[in-house]
């Protein structure tokens, strides 16, 4: 699957969660493909308890990913309540 899109790709934890951490993304293997040969791809995830944004490097290996943060950043409480309603237990 080829696009034309070879750029960088930044993942919405709710994408993240809805697609299993990307399995069900990466158990097509021309997707699979196709995110593989990005330049890079990124994710950020997020702790609500902890009022937290985590932004990480998604490395692709064998069976699954790896995730290699890179950068924490605080969120507001009226955020952290907007992702406790919106996001599941996790």
């Amino acid at each position: 699957m080829d696009k034309g899109f070879k750029g960088s790709l930044l993942i919405h934890v709710r994408a993240w969660l809805a697609t299993k951490q990307l399995s069900t993304v990466l158990a097509d293997p021309s997707l699979s493909g196709y995110l593989g040969s990005l330049n890079e791809v990124k994710v950020f995830t997020a702790d609500a308890n902890a009022k937290k944004f985590f932004f990480h490097i998604v490395k692709f290996k064998e069976g699954g990913v790896e995730l290699v943060k890179y950068k924490e950043e605080d969120i507001t409480d009226e955020h952290a309540q907007l992702l406790k309603l919106s996001l599941p237990p996790g």
